[in-house]
């Protein structure tokens, strides 16, 4: 799993994203892959897969996904995230 913590501007709260790693899409006839995506913050929440090809397009994809995703949230929610350093951190 890859994931990220990045702190909220004028908070002291976080959002947090979390890519799972590919696995194999039941619903495919090729062996196309899927990776689970989870977005959190106070009040926010939002789990999407992305699918790829192969490994490397659905995580490529993934973060692709993810950046869109992170904008949505700062449109809707008028929150920001701090993007001046970035934390990594393990379960």
């Amino acid at each position: 799993m890859i994931s990220a913590k990045y702190p909220l501007s004028d908070s002291k709260d976080f959002l947090e994203v979390y890519i799972g790693l590919p696995e194999v899409d039941p619903k495919s006839l090729n062996d196309d892959r899927r990776c689970e995506c989870k977005i959190y913050a106070p009040n926010y929440e939002k789990i999407f897969h992305t699918y790829g090809i192969d490994k490397l397009q659905c995580l490529w994809l993934s973060l692709r996904h993810m950046r869109v995703k992170i904008s949505n949230f700062e449109k809707e929610t008028k929150m920001k995230c701090e993007y001046h350093y970035f934390q990594d951190f393990e379960d």
